[in-house]
């Protein structure tokens, strides 16, 4: 779990530009709910995914269909954990564009409303709102970013059977 600093909103300036960026940390803040929770299931979704794909080059023959069968369990927890972020993403997303006149940078946001971590920042894959509402695409930014990774591995995974004839 990161170590999270979380500054007191009260030190935004009085007025119109103060109150603004008062309300969109304020709303960041709902907003920022359950993300660390969820952002830290994905990323050790994607780590065992990433973990069950390395383990393959190792893998007995007699091995191989086992092996194959925890690295399709792993894509499968690792699409679900992306989907789950890309939910929390879309919330800090909209609050984002809602809040776009504030005149409070992003950054500066996210750090007022306790989503820096000790190593500066928290590492998130948030798009613009646009990314979670195009329907042409079918994919939000993580769900793609994983999506993209299963398709190099089950390439791989068919290229190596094709090869060796270790279909089945």
């Amino acid at each position: 779990m990161p170590l999270v600093h979380v500054l007191d909103d009260s030190r935004l300036a009085p007025g119109p530009v103060g109150g603004a960026a008062v309300r969109y940390v304020r709303a960041l803040k709902t907003a920022l709910d359950d993300a660390t929770l969820v952002w830290a299931a994905f990323t050790a979704a994607r780590t065992r995914m990433d973990q069950a794909f390395a383990a393959l080059a190792g893998t007995p023959d007699g091995m191989w269909s086992s092996a194959v069968s925890r690295l399709v369990a792993a894509h499968t927890t690792a699409l679900a954990a992306a989907e789950r972020w890309d939910t929390a993403a879309y919330r800090i997303a909209a609050v984002h564009e809602r809040h776009r006149q504030a005149s409070l940078a992003v950054e500066c946001a996210l750090q007022l409303a306790g989503a820096v971590t000790e190593s500066g920042g928290a590492g998130w894959i948030v798009g613009h709102i646009s990314a979670y509402r195009n329907p042409w695409s079918g994919y939000t930014p993580a769900v793609d970013l994983v999506t993209a990774t299963i398709t190099l591995q089950s390439g791989h995974v068919r290229r190596v059977s094709d090869l060796t004839g270790t279909r089945g």
